[in-house]
Parts: C-alpha cells; structure tokens; sequence
C-alpha cells in the first residue's frame, strides 16, 4: 500500500523545532523530505577535524525522522546552480527563516515561485509576514505572552504558565496547510504560499476561552485567574442557600444521581448577557423545577430562538 505523499518532494529549510516538526509529519506520510543544510567557512573547516565519538541526538530522532539531508554552500557556483535545481524540482518548501535572508539567497517566495510556479511554499513565523512585528523572532514564550493567556492559567496569586502548546499547534497548522495546499494544486494545478505564526497558533489555542469572553459580553472572568475549585461543571453542586452565582468556593462534589440539597437556584450572572429575556426566564423556570424535583436527571431544554 503506498503512503498519501509517497511522491512528493518537500525541501526542509528550518530551524526551529516547530517547524522542522512540521516536515517530518509530511515525511511520516511518505514524503521525500530532504534537509538543506548550508555550510560556510567555519562548517568546512570544522569537518577537517578528527571525527570524535558520537551522542544521542533525541531532538533530532523527533523532529528530522525519516528525512535526507544535503549539505552545500551557497555561497559557491556550484552550490547555488545545486539549490536552485532542487527548488526548481521540489514539491513543497517549508521554512523559517527570516524574510530578509530568503530574499538574500533568493529563497523568498516571488523568486521561488519564478523558477517552479507549482511550488507549495510554507513558512512559519513568530507574527506573520505582515504588520509591524513580522521581523521579530520565533519564540513561542513571546507569542503565546502576548494572546494574554499566560497570567489566567495558573492560580491565583501564581506567576504566569507558559505550556509550549502554541509551538505543538503551530506544527499541525503548517502541515495540515501544505497538505491542503497540495490537494488545491492536483484540482487546479496551482501553486501558492502557506503561511502559519506562532502567535496565529497561541490564539486558537486559547480560542475556548475566548469565545466564551465574548458570549458572556460582560465581567471580566476570563482575564483573570481562576481557582480550580470554583469551575463551571453540573458535578459540582452549591452549598445550602448558594445559587449558581455563588463565588464563595463553597461547592463540593456530588453524585449527580444524589438528592440536591439546596434552595432553588437563579440565573448565574456569568450567562446573563449571553441569552435574551425570553431564554433566560425559561433557563431560570427549568432549573427551578430541576432543583423541586430533587435529583440530577432530567435536562433542560432551551427553546430554539
């Protein structure tokens, strides 16, 4: 049985290690990734030395498994007639680097493009390769500081958390982008430029958060830290005499099959602004009838609006 990519050719210009993860899901799939390696005087003086004894490389067992590997020097004739016979045969191109230094060599997509107009080019950056922040760095720190998610992760009082989820998505997103390109040019026949952030990737991860900032429309508890013993789940059932509004940390875990001891509960001003009038009051009847009937297991219906 042949792989999904088995014929595609994809040239690895990378270096951080989103990326170059993002090359070697395509080479899982059966593509024929080759890695560009460029030396310059100090990598060609340095193979002159002895060879030394060898250490496990995990990080290249991760993210350069099942790739090729051509080493040339750019800077020579024959290492740039070398570069661009295999820009002008590849399938794909997924890179890095940094605007200015792809034009340096070239390697920027317009020039690309001019040599192999079917080429699927994609790149990563830190912000995009628009606005004001296109030429600062790819750290996944800096771009996942900077969706606001980093202060409301831990508890309150604790520093911000940082969980490298951001780079995880961004390699995913390049992929699946490629790939999709691909499929777009054997319909179409063209090619195009793919393009994924590290900060594009932050955001959907915290996309959850987000659209639930917004369909509240009001309050600000999503952009500050939320103990873990005051969530929003039905296991969890309010003190005697609290409503669903309660903040007071007073819930305790229960059985939702168990008698509910509680008085009726109200609306939790959390949904206030995401319903109208109507929903509302039927949201607020429902769940009085809930509470009467004394145990967990019925569900309550909103009418359609």
């Amino acid at each position: 049985m042949s792989n999904a990519l088995e014929d595609v050719i994809v040239l690895d210009l990378t270096r951080d290690f989103s990326t170059s993860l993002s090359a070697a899901f395509l080479a899982d799939f059966g593509g024929r990734v080759i890695r560009l390696e460029f030396l310059t005087a100090v990598d060609q003086a340095d193979h002159q030395l002895a060879p030394t004894k060898g250490t496990w490389d995990f990080e290249a067992d991760l993210i350069h498994r099942n790739k090729q590997s051509v080493a040339l020097d750019p800077a020579t004739d024959k290492g740039r007639e070398l570069l661009v016979e295999l820009t002008a045969k590849a399938d794909v191109l997924v890179t890095d680097w940094m605007m200015a230094e792809l034009a340096a060599l070239s390697l920027d997509y317009a020039s690309v493009s001019r040599i192999n107009p079917e080429i699927i080019y994609g790149r990563s950056s830190g912000f995009g390769p628009k606005g004001p922040d296109k030429d600062l760095p790819a750290i996944d720190e800096l771009a996942s500081a900077r969706t606001g998610m980093m202060p409301i992760l831990g508890q309150p009082g604790e520093p911000p958390v940082y969980t490298g989820a951001g780079a995880m998505h961004n390699s995913v997103m390049l992929a699946f982008g490629v790939v999709t390109a691909l499929i777009h040019r054997q319909a179409t026949g063209e090619g195009q430029e793919v393009d994924t952030s590290l900060f594009a990737a932050n955001m959907y991860g915290a996309s959850l958060d987000i659209q639930a900032f917004l369909a509240i429309g009001e309050g600000d508890r999503f952009i500050h830290p939320i103990s873990r013993l005051d969530v929003s789940n039905p296991m969890l059932v309010a003190r005697p005499g609290a409503g669903l509004g309660d903040r007071s940390g007073g819930r305790s875990f229960q059985h939702p099959r168990q008698t509910l001891r509680r008085e009726p509960p109200g609306i939790d001003p959390l949904v206030r602004g995401a319903f109208s009038d109507a929903t509302r009051q039927s949201l607020a009847a429902g769940l009085r009838r809930k509470a009467n009937v004394g145990r967990c297991d019925r569900t309550v219906r909103l009418p359609r609006e």
